[in-house]
């Protein structure tokens, strides 16, 4: 990846959930330890995902706000849900869109789940239509 570098191409770090235990490493204490491994390495902005539950949004914001502080790099949250039932996974992103839009560390974002039979979160019914779910994603800003 080093070689693009010198592009306009973004080069982005290794995805990390929001487990945060540091030892063994994980979450963004293995990131922090890959960051200060690699330290002549470009890392443009870093890949952050994270599973909870609906009810929990001040925790989403909390790991966001917090991993941003630490990581000093713009956040690509390239995978998140809230488990629930699938009216609280509405109710969750109605909330959580809103404010990952307000935020200038948050550069992209990607709800996880986009698949009919998918366990975490179903975005489309049997015919691949936009459920209530796939709904308030596509619409809420």
């Amino acid at each position: 990846m080093e070689p693009l570098k010198s592009t306009t191409v973004k080069l982005v770090s290794p995805a990390v959930t929001n487990g945060n235990q540091s030892e063994p490493a994980i979450g963004i204490p293995w990131l922090q330890q890959f960051i200060g491994n690699c330290s002549s390495c470009q890392i443009d902005a870093v890949a952050l995902h994270w599973y909870d539950v609906t009810s929990n949004t001040a925790y989403f914001q909390t790991y966001l706000t917090e991993a941003y502080a630490i990581l000093k790099k713009p956040i690509w949250l390239t995978e998140f849900m809230g488990t629930g039932s699938a009216a609280d996974q509405v109710t969750f992103i109605k909330a959580v869109v809103p404010w990952l839009e307000e935020q200038t560390f948050i550069e992209r974002y990607a709800a996880f789940g986009d698949f009919a039979s998918n366990s975490v979160a179903v975005f489309v019914d049997s015919s691949n239509n936009l459920n209530a779910l796939g709904t308030a994603y596509s619409t809420t800003t």
